[in-house]
């Protein structure tokens, strides 16, 4: 088996080898299109689960990261659209929306981006030729890069507690004792 990377991709192929690899990955899927009208090159998959707005680039840059958000709020935010641009097809309003960013490199702003959008999938992909078929390989890059679990700030003792010890003294328990307490 020759397995060897490919040079920079041309759109189309990029997009033919992403449909490819988004429907291996998602088996239930079904691709609705790429040609919504919307800021970034994208490719729009339904599930019985979920909607899933698969947006790419061939380099990461700030613009395309910006392109993507505004994609998906734009989907988001305006889900008749898609009964208008896709008659013949059921697609329910209820159906939750997650954006799937795929780009040759991490984005600035990767923790963020994982702490902010829950509801974001990020693949790095590779393109492959092995033996003579051209492909991609996606690599899940939040599930490479797992957020360190929270911790917690240290309790703050309070005056009371931080000097009371276990048992009142005499006097204390005479004192108490004198204001009723």
């Amino acid at each position: 088996m020759n397995v060897r990377p490919l040079p920079e991709l041309k759109p189309e192929q990029l997009a033919s080898l992403l449909t490819a690899s988004l429907t291996a990955l998602y088996p239930s899927a079904s691709v609705l299109g790429a040609d919504l009208p919307l800021p970034a090159p994208h490719l729009l998959l339904q599930a019985t689960d979920r909607l899933r707005l698969a947006c790419y680039c061939q380099r990461m840059t700030a613009t395309f990261l910006s392109d993507a958000l505004q994609a998906f709020d734009e989907l988001h935010d305006h889900r008749s659209w898609l009964r208008l641009l896709r008659p013949g097809q059921s697609i329910p309003d209820t159906l939750p929306l997650t954006l799937v960013l795929i780009t040759p490199d991490p984005p600035p702003g990767l923790r963020l981006l994982e702490q902010c959008r829950p509801a974001l999938e990020l693949y790095r992909f590779r393109p492959l030729q092995i033996d003579e078929q051209a492909t991609l390989i996606l690599e899940p890059l939040f599930a490479a890069t797992p957020l360190a679990p929270a911790t917690p700030p240290p309790p703050v003792a309070s005056p009371v507690s931080r000097h009371t010890p276990a048992e009142l003294t005499a006097a204390e328990a005479s004192f108490f004792n004198a204001i009723n307490l």
